[in-house]
Formats: C-alpha cells, structure tokens, sequence
C-alpha cells in the first residue's frame, strides 16, 4: 500500500524517506571514513518494464530531493555515486543527473530505447548497460550475445568514456 500512501499519508512518506537517509548518511560518512571508496552504490527499483512505477511527479516531490542531499554528500566526499534502478527510468534519467548521480545501472534492453537514452544523456552520465539476461543472454547464440556487446559498445561508449558492460540483472542457470 505504499504507493497510496504517498496520496494519503505524504508527511508520514517524506518521514519514512527522511529516516531511510539519515541512516544512508550515516553509512555513507561511515564508509567515508574507514574504506575511503570510489564510488557508493544504491539500489532503489524505480521502474516496470514499461514505464516508471510512479509519476514523475511524484518522484519529483518525494523521492528526488532525498537522492540529491545523499548525492550532494558523495560528491562533497569525492565518491561517485552510483545508482541500480531496474525497469525504464527513462523519464527521470535527467533528474538523477542534477541530483548529482555519476553512473547508471541499467540500461535494460527491450525496457528502454537505448539509442534515445545514448543521444540524449551520453556524455553526461556514465552508463552501466544492462545485457538482456531476459532473452539475448539466456536464448541467444553465442554469437547472438557477440553482437549485442558490439551493439552495447557502439551505442553508449564515446571519446569521454562512460560505459560499463554489465548483466541487465542477475544472471541465472538455463
């Protein structure tokens, strides 16, 4: 029922957001501190394999200004931030960006136009890019998911750099 209560119970929404945070800071300074990393990852499924699972709207008012004060934290750390949505986020990818996220993951296939993410946000985000564990990866020939990484490559990868080759989620046993 949480997604209602971000209708019917929005102060108690942006509490249990503050709450996730506070601590997420508190992890974050943590790490800060002992392991000194490169970069922070979160994971926070924002999307369906159609659209995203919430209004971007509603993203806006309740989920963004969250990730922008643990970014900004990142960023102040000199630690990238980096981010695993499943699902098409597309509508929210330049959102992330102000918030100050640094990498992507995923670019699922068959969830999102690639060549529209690639011509609108290369160069701007670094991308994760998801190969299709839902059919190329676990149906394809072995020269099937050749191509795909070629394809993954030649869509994303540019002279700044910013592509990473990954599994669109995890892969399992056929």
């Amino acid at each position: 029922t949480l997604l209602l209560d971000y209708y019917d119970y929005p102060e108690e929404v942006h509490a249990l957001h503050r709450a996730v945070l506070d601590t997420e800071l508190k992890l974050l300074r943590r790490a800060a501190r002992e392991v000194q990393p490169d970069g922070y990852m979160i994971s926070d499924d924002l999307g369906s394999q159609t659209s995203l699972m919430m209004g971007p709207a509603l993203f806006r008012e309740f989920i963004k200004p969250y990730f922008a004060e643990l970014w900004g934290l990142c960023r102040e750390l000199d630690i990238d931030p980096w981010l695993h949505t499943c699902g098409n986020v597309t509508a929210i990818i330049g959102d992330l960006i102000e918030c100050g996220l640094r990498v992507l993951h995923p670019i699922q296939k068959r969830t999102m136009d690639w060549d529209a993410v690639a011509e609108k946000w290369k160069g701007k985000i670094a991308f994760w890019v998801g190969m299709d564990v839902q059919d190329t990866l676990s149906n394809g020939t072995p020269e099937e998911v050749r191509q795909e990484v070629r394809l993954m490559r030649d869509t994303f990868d540019s002279p700044e750099g910013g592509f990473l080759y990954a599994a669109g989620n995890g892969i399992v046993g056929g």
